[in-house]
């Protein structure tokens, strides 16, 4: 039984390395701003992954980012999830996505300056296009549509009654600090 099992398990392998091609990437984001809110934010975003097919992938996403309002008011975010996106278009080097994703995010602070809320742990599901661009063949990069996402998270803070936050487009994107990151990841 045990000589079975470990061959399933190496030819699993061996299927999986062989036809499936593995990436990894991300994005960074920095503002500095001297007269609006938030005064300073810097988000770093690491993502894996690996192509099922051509046309669909699945990875994880890792989010931390950290923010500064004018009075000097810190909020620090982390976020991790999975996700899976399928490319429906493509025209020559652009690719167009459509990226669905689950995550936990834990929030120390402010979710943004209309929300102070302390500590809280949020459940997240979004759905949101992707626009890609394959710089070489191993090089793609690749920016989040934020403006156009549809979310539904259920926020939980410290000391006080969950509730459910719905959102179409990117006016609380949570860990970007843009409503457009541009980011690259590497295809091995």
């Amino acid at each position: 039984m045990r000589n079975v099992l470990l061959s399933v398990v190496l030819f699993v392998a061996t299927f999986v390395s062989a036809n499936a091609q593995f990436y990894a990437g991300g994005s960074i984001g920095f503002e500095n701003n001297s007269v609006m809110e938030p005064k300073l934010s810097l988000s770093v975003n690491p993502i894996v992954g690996f192509y099922i097919s051509k046309k669909f992938d699945v990875g994880l996403d890792v989010g931390f980012a950290t923010t500064r309002l004018q009075n000097d008011v810190e909020s620090s975010i982390w976020s991790i999830g999975p996700y899976a996106r399928y490319s429906f278009y493509q025209l020559g080097r652009f690719e167009v996505l459509v990226r669905g994703s689950f995550g936990f995010i834990n929030v120390d602070g402010f979710i943004n300056v209309d929300n102070p809320i302390g500590k809280s742990t949020n459940i997240r599901m979004d759905i949101r296009p992707i626009l890609t661009y394959n710089l070489t063949e191993k090089i793609v990069l690749f920016t989040q549509l934020n403006c156009l996402s549809l979310a539904v998270a259920m926020i939980n803070p410290e000391n006080d009654d969950s509730h459910y936050h719905f959102r179409f487009g990117a006016s609380n994107s949570l860990v970007n600090t843009s409503n457009l990151p541009i980011g690259f990841f590497y295809k091995f």
